[in-house]
């Protein structure tokens, strides 16, 4: 049997009882192709009688040979006396389908048919070809040949000449076959069908519309042609790399690597499955996309306090051009800073706690995506508050100084020192809160006095050596005796007399808790019988502040 993977394939399945017994239960009937079940059912089978089972494959088979068996009662539920003829086997070819070959009916010729050889030479070129044949000879000779060409499915070509040209044949198998016809009607057979295959000589064009780099991507774009096939794959080259991509895309996207820095050859070529095109080519040159590698080894050191200076360093980036062209730093303060060496110098910084990370940028302009680790710095306060403009007032002996408070905000005390001695020598410090401004200094002896007073802050910051504001005393101390002391002190012991006299004073004085006796006969008789000089009464002037009561003589 011959058919073509064009037809839908029938059959017919005839199925006989030459028993004496019908077979009355059901049995199965298969069909089988190329050993795979294709129908399979329940069929009930007379005596003498027939079962015709008819059908068509479901889908085309393909080209090549196939075996198709039926087998009767295949479950073996009859028992037969022959089991032998329950299988049969036939074969068919399937021969590729052939679109082009013409279905020509056969006709026998005419009784006075033309003679005809129906010898055929082909010459072909360029996708033309030629056929010759030798030429018929009429039975009558007052009647003219002419030949019918039927070529593939086409329409008859009908010619007066032994010869025929088809033009721009397409790719592919091509039939033909011919009979002579004279002017009488008289038709020759039709010569044996021959057939040709014509192959794609044409290569397929290509070319490249545009090739492009964004970062670290190649797009390649192109158009491609085939005048007589059609292309089915396109090859890519990007220098030594192949990809195959397939005819109904123009376009590829391929990510660079390391490898592809520089300058770049890529190339497409079409291929129609028998010939290639010519290469279409581009130079593209790709820049360095890759970033340096995260910056190591951040540390930062105050380098100049007094100035707020700090002094920002890491170690040197690595990156696969080896060319760093800067480094960015950000702060946590904001601001970022760029510098071209591992290390950075900021001056004028305000005062508080910081944190900063760096990343460095090639010089193809590539940043590191990744900052370092944070390094963390303090800048502290090392500023001492402003000068404090002082004033005095002296009234007597003592003198009230006052001040204005410093513009700083931070001010958390004042200290005030005086003296009788420019150098401040043994001068006596006096501290005192943020919301004092004035303070009196009392007893202070004639002369020159020395006072200074400065704000500060909360690090402890003070100028060191201020200015000092000269206090001029013009009144002498009062001159004081034994008779004027007094304790103020109530936890002091109470002095009682030992003895009394109303004339004299006692050599000794007894304290009421029993301790021994204080002599102090000498002490009082220094004090009454000559003044006090002014330094003597300054150092017993702090004693007064201490005592509360002196026995009375």
């Amino acid at each position: 049997m011959y058919f073509d993977t064009s037809d839908l394939l029938q059959y017919t399945v005839c199925i006989g009882n030459r028993g004496n017994a019908p077979a009355t239960g059901t049995g199965v009937v298969s069909i089988t192709v190329d050993g795979k079940t294709f129908r399979a059912e329940h069929q009930t089978v007379t005596v003498a009688g027939e079962l015709v089972l008819t059908g068509t494959f479901d889908k085309t088979l393909s080209a090549g040979k196939h075996t198709i068996t039926v087998k009767v009662d295949a479950d073996d539920k009859f028992a037969e006396k022959d089991e032998s003829n329950n299988v049969y086997t036939a074969e068919c070819e399937i021969k590729p389908y052939e679109p082009n070959r013409p279905n020509i009916p056969v006709v026998p010729p005419s009784d006075n048919a033309p003679k005809f050889t129906g010898a055929v030479t082909e010459k072909y070129s360029k996708y033309n070809m030629t056929l010759k044949w030798d030429k018929a000879v009429s039975a009558n000779k007052s009647s003219k040949v002419q030949y019918y060409i039927q070529f593939d499915n086409n329409e008859v070509f009908v010619t007066k000449k032994n010869s025929y040209t088809v033009k721009n044949l397409t790719l592919g198998k091509h039939f033909y076959s011919i009979r002579a016809v004279d002017s009488l009607g008289n038709t020759s057979a039709w010569s044996e069908m021959k057939s040709f295959t014509v192959e794609d000589l044409t290569p397929p064009t290509v070319k490249i519309s545009a090739a492009s780099v964004n970062k670290n991507t190649l797009k390649l774009t192109w158009t491609g042609a085939d005048a007589k096939g059609a292309i089915q794959s396109y090859e890519i080259t990007v220098n030594n790399e192949k990809y195959t991509v397939p005819a109904e895309q123009n376009s590829f996207e391929l990510q660079l690597n390391k490898s592809h820095i520089g300058k770049n050859t890529v190339t497409v070529t079409a291929f129609d499955g028998v010939q290639y095109s010519k290469t279409a080519t581009k130079k593209v040159t790709v820049k360095d996309f890759i970033a340096p590698e995260v910056v190591t080894g951040v540390s930062a050191q105050v380098t100049n306090p007094a100035k707020y200076t700090v002094t920002l360093s890491w170690n040197p980036a690595v990156d696969n051009s080896g060319k760093i062209k800067s480094y960015e730093i950000k702060l946590s303060n904001g601001k970022v800073y760029t510098s071209k060496k591992n290390e950075l110098v900021i001056k004028k910084m305000e005062v508080g706690d910081y944190t900063f990370s760096v990343r460095a940028v090639d010089a193809a302009k590539n940043h590191c995506e990744t900052w370092s680790e944070e390094g963390k710095f303090t800048v502290n306060d090392v500023t001492a508050p402003a000068k404090v403009s002082v004033k005095a007032t002296v009234t007597g002996n003592n003198a009230v100084i006052s001040w204005k408070a410093p513009k700083a905000t931070d001010i958390v005390a004042y200290e005030i020192k005086y003296a009788n001695n420019s150098g401040m020598n043994n001068a006596t410090t006096i501290n005192l809160t943020s919301s004092d401004l004035s303070h009196e200094l009392t007893g202070l002896a004639k002369g020159k006095w020395y006072v200074t007073v400065v704000a500060v802050d909360a690090s402890g910051n003070k100028i060191e050596k201020p200015k000092a504001k000269t206090v001029n005393i013009k009144t002498d101390l009062p001159e004081l005796s034994a008779v004027d002391l007094l304790i103020d002190d109530p936890e002091l012991p109470v002095l009682t007399l030992a003895s009394e006299d109303d004339a004299a004073l006692s050599d000794s004085l007894s304290l009421n808790d029993d301790t021994p006796s204080l002599d102090i006969s000498s002490m009082i008789s220094n004090y009454t019988e000559s003044a006090m000089t002014a330094t003597d009464l300054t150092l017993f002037n702090d004693e007064k502040n201490a005592l509360n009561q002196l026995a009375a003589i």
